[in-house]
């Protein structure tokens, strides 16, 4: 099928999404992750709990029905690269918990983003893993991801206020959030909350809610 082309400067759709966009969202995510069998359970708990922490909209994991990679752009036309591809990335997230992660899944991804008009680098560690290449995924991760445009000496400064590149992203000021998200720091070592905590402060990211 023919590739869903962006929108022209000026008439993308920049707003939140609307709890009936984030169903569609996250149906299109879960297919384009979902191996042979359908989904699996934790599949979906995952969609579910991050389409509704990044939106705010309730998401039931259990109730998403199939949609294709082209419906799903169909649906997205109005946005733009940056919005298509932070989708994309929720959905190679949710291809990489299956281990090993079937080939076709990584087929799937290709697809997904060859229908949104964008392209991820984090697609070349999907297909890595999918052909049980996990040492050059990780070279392929540590040279593509997050890490990618670190300079080593500003590391400790990795939590300094920046301009957003992405609609979603702001610089907030939340004290009750930000104290919510602090007292993960209070519970015991073995729990995910913990873990989560430990996560930002190894990398040195601001807690959530904070300034930056």
């Amino acid at each position: 099928m023919t590739p869903v082309p962006l929108p022209q400067p000026g008439q993308e759709l920049l707003s939140a999404p609307t709890f009936e966009e984030t169903v569609v969202i996250s149906r299109g995510t879960l297919t384009a992750a979902a191996g042979e069998a359908g989904p699996t359970e934790f599949q979906r708990l995952l969609v579910a709990a991050t389409s509704t922490a990044m939106t705010g909209h309730p998401i039931d994991g259990g109730a998403l029905e199939p949609l294709g990679a082209h419906d799903l752009a169909v649906a997205l036309a109005p946005r733009n690269a940056v919005f298509r591809r932070r989708i994309l990335q929720n959905a190679i997230l949710c291809g990489l918990v299956l281990t090993p992660l079937p080939e076709a899944v990584a087929d799937q991804l290709n697809d997904l983003a060859a229908q949104f008009s964008v392209e991820d680098s984090m697609l070349e560690v999907a297909r890595d893993f999918s052909r049980g290449a996990l040492g050059l995924a990780a070279v392929d991760f540590d040279r593509n991801g997050y890490t990618a445009s670190l300079d080593a000496g500003r590391l400790q400064a990795i939590g300094a206020r920046r301009a957003g590149d992405d609609a979603w992203q702001q610089s907030t000021d939340d004290p009750d959030l930000h104290a919510r998200w602090a007292a993960l720091g209070d519970l015991p070592d073995d729990t995910l909350g913990k873990q989560v905590f430990w996560f930002y402060r190894a990398r040195g990211f601001e807690i959530t809610g904070g300034p930056g």
